[in-house]
């Protein structure tokens, strides 16, 4: 994702991410709305489980039923994306900010909760053989456009572990990103001497003054902050908010 970041009036300052494309500050109403809506595109996702599997002999059944269980999948993960997104982002403008500290693992932990009962969705899939899959796409073709996203989800098959297993590494994205989160305000603390100044990285590498105005975490964060967001990945769950997506890119989670 690429954020768009304002403008910065004095030529010292480093750009600063404008995430009011995705919500307008912390306390956006529409972030309790947007998990509320992801929570109920889940509850009907989920009460698809197992009925994938009951259809394998109805193509047309399946497929109907593949096209829902994709859609919804597709949808929840658009907005688990965004409000990750938001989340981390707003966090790493200023790592010495403790409000935005919680709030990044506050919502962290909210997508981790919303997406993990979602692992069946890829599992299912694949206990689904080939000429199945393809009869229901062409007794049901509007389920056809899902094509693509169900021919990465079957080169993954051998990749996969248990329900149980997947769940478990899911339920510990949090805690896994903890390492990342130590290594941002690590970063965002150190501080070195130029002159008489003792500056953050970023102020140094902008030679001071003004530059050194945004301080601990600021232009720090902003540099490392889209690696660190491709690299987490927003771990809301290796499969709803990681690489198989169904409209084509990673969508980010914590």
């Amino acid at each position: 994702m690429n954020a768009p970041f304002k403008t910065p009036t004095d030529p010292l300052d480093a750009p600063v991410w404008d995430l009011t494309d995705l919500y307008a500050s912390r306390e956006d109403a529409r972030i309790e709305a947007d998990l509320g809506r992801t929570r109920g595109m889940v509850d009907e996702l989920n009460a698809l489980q197992g009925l994938l599997i009951a259809a394998r002999g109805e193509p047309a059944v399946l497929g109907e039923r593949l096209d829902r269980a994709v859609s919804l999948y597709e949808q929840a993960s658009d907005i688990l994306g965004a409000l990750g997104a938001y989340s981390f982002l707003a966090a790493s403008t200023d790592r010495n900010d403790a409000a935005a500290q919680g709030f990044e693992a506050t919502v962290r932990e909210k997508l981790t909760a919303i997406a993990t009962p979602t692992v069946w969705v890829t599992l299912e899939v694949n206990q689904l053989d080939e000429a199945e899959i393809e009869a229901a796409l062409t007794a049901h073709p509007a389920a056809a456009r899902w094509r693509p996203w169900l021919r990465r989800v079957r080169a993954m098959k051998p990749h996969e572990l248990s329900n149980e297993l997947e769940t478990f590494l899911a339920e510990r994205g949090p805690i896994s990103a903890q390492w990342p989160r130590l290594f941002d305000e690590t970063l965002a603390a150190m501080k070195v001497r130029a002159g008489k100044d003792e500056l953050t990285q970023g102020g140094a590498a902008q030679g001071g003054g003004r530059g050194a105005e945004r301080g601990a975490g600021g232009a720090d964060a902003d540099h490392g902050a889209g690696d660190e967001h491709r690299r987490r990945g927003q771990g809301a769950g290796r499969q709803m908010a990681g690489l198989q997506t169904p409209g084509g890119c990673a969508a980010p989670v914590q």
